[in-house]
């Protein structure tokens, strides 16, 4: 890989914890922490016909769509670190959505953390403002701060597995 394709996902290293990050070297291991980051929760991006957008997704890449409320979603499972069952979300939303406010990218990536409590904290430690209140709901605990340049990041902590 040379140096202008590492450079282009630098910001992805520093949020996914590779790279040169905070003194590390690229490509050496941030310490694992309870509030790191833990994986992409979701994928979030604008369309101008969302409907139309997921259908073409579907028909031509065997995205796995589902309606939820008056939007598509694909939910792609995976395993996280501990084995635990896990999933991406991947959603098309309308052009004039707010939810990316204050943001004015075109699209919003989620990330799994373990202690989005202690993240809040680290963040708040760090001088990085929290966008809005964090909420909770049956699909766990969320927060949303802005980076840099920017574009709103949406923090998840997906609630514990129920026990059988």
């Amino acid at each position: 890989m040379n140096k202008s394709t590492l450079n282009r996902f630098a910001p992805l290293g520093a949020v996914l914890g590779v790279g040169l990050v905070a003194g590390f070297a690229l490509g050496q291991a941030v310490p694992a922490k309870p509030q790191n980051v833990s994986g992409i929760g979701g994928v979030f991006f604008k369309s101008a016909n969302p409907q139309v957008t997921a259908a073409w997704y579907q028909k031509h890449l065997g995205v796995p769509l589902e309606s939820y409320d008056d939007h598509f979603m694909a939910r792609f499972l995976w395993k996280d670190a501990n084995n635990a069952p896990a999933y991406t979300v991947w959603s098309p939303f309308k052009k004039d959505t707010t939810y990316f406010a204050p943001g004015t990218s075109e699209f919003m990536v989620n990330y799994v953390v373990r202690d989005l409590d202690g993240l809040l904290k680290q963040l708040a430690d760090d001088g990085i403002a929290l966008e809005g209140k964090p909420q909770s709901d049956e699909f766990g605990k969320f927060a949303w701060i802005m980076d840099p340049e920017g574009r709103k990041i949406e923090l998840w902590q997906p609630p514990k597995p129920k026990s059988r």
